[in-house]
């Protein structure tokens, strides 16, 4: 599930990353989780195949 996540954001924030309404909506909305305050999953390393 984190590993779709943060596929999802790559593809998401390259396709729509220039819009100043996607940064906001992402920068204010949580991954996953409704209640973790967790942003973004850009940074975390994608795990060994």
């Amino acid at each position: 599930m984190l590993g779709a996540s943060r596929r999802l954001e790559l593809k998401q924030s390259s396709r729509y990353g220039a819009g100043s309404a996607y940064q906001g909506y992402a920068r204010t909305t949580p991954i996953l989780f409704p209640f973790l305050p967790l942003y973004s999953m850009r940074l975390r390393k994608p795990a060994p195949q």
